[in-house]
């Protein structure tokens, strides 16, 4: 299903390099920067999750008409399941490929958590909002219910596909999708109880960690 999804965001990517912005002022500026928010997803491993909510900025600096050096803040988060969240942050390079089509290759840093209480039975929000009611303000009630936490820092391969268009000073953007690989686990904190009881945490490695993805990001933003 994840390779049928990409061709079919490959082949609209693609089909979008023939269409012109008629009212476009297209120009080379040296300096851009834009934000947005689409769809995200950890897929794989203890930290798998279902759809969750993903943001993007950057800010590039263009060094020709068709390479540019930019950094990246980007986030994801999936509070109502799994409870997975993520921040990064990455520099690399973002190619036009065509007039439409940019390919964005960086280096992320990311912090992902995962974060779990009787959010395994009810959703992460839910779960606090119940753990809250059975349970005030009495400490000692909130430690005998199960806690999973897990902190772990990453070094990883960002890839991204992504389309825009400019009017004057103002550019409006679409990451038709993302994907970032983790080639290296920097540190990790784990925080496993059950009924008051300790449980052993887990070792992770590079391949342990969730292929973390972002889609249909929709960015607004300036160039100068």
């Amino acid at each position: 299903m994840r390779y049928l999804l990409s061709l079919l965001i490959a082949i609209v990517c693609i089909s979008l390099t023939g269409v012109s912005a008629a009212h476009a002022d297209e120009k080379d500026d040296i300096v851009y920067g834009s934000v947005g928010m689409g769809g995200a997803q950890f897929t794989g491993g203890d930290f798998e999750s279902g759809l969750g909510i993903g943001h993007r900025a950057g800010l590039g600096v263009r060094v020709s008409p068709e390479l540019a050096i930019e950094a990246t803040f980007t986030a994801a988060s999936d509070p109502l399941t799994s409870g997975v969240s993520s921040t990064g942050l990455g520099v690399g390079v973002n190619w036009r490929a065509f007039r439409h089509l940019e390919v964005i290759g960086s280096l992320r840093y990311r912090q992902l958590e995962q974060k779990n209480s009787v959010a395994e039975a009810f959703g992460h929000i839910v779960g606090e909002v119940v753990g809250v009611a059975l349970c005030g303000d009495d400490p000692d009630c909130r430690t005998q219910m199960p806690l999973n936490q897990s902190t772990v820092h990453d070094l990883g391969l960002e890839i991204a596909v992504a389309s825009q268009w400019q009017w004057s000073w103002f550019t409006l953007g679409v990451e038709w999708a993302s994907a970032h690989q983790s080639v290296a686990v920097l540190s990790q904190k784990h925080l496993y109880e059950s009924e008051g009881s300790k449980i052993a945490a887990p070792t992770f490695e590079a391949g342990d960690m969730p292929l973390e993805m972002r889609f249909l990001t929709l960015n607004l933003g300036a160039s100068f």
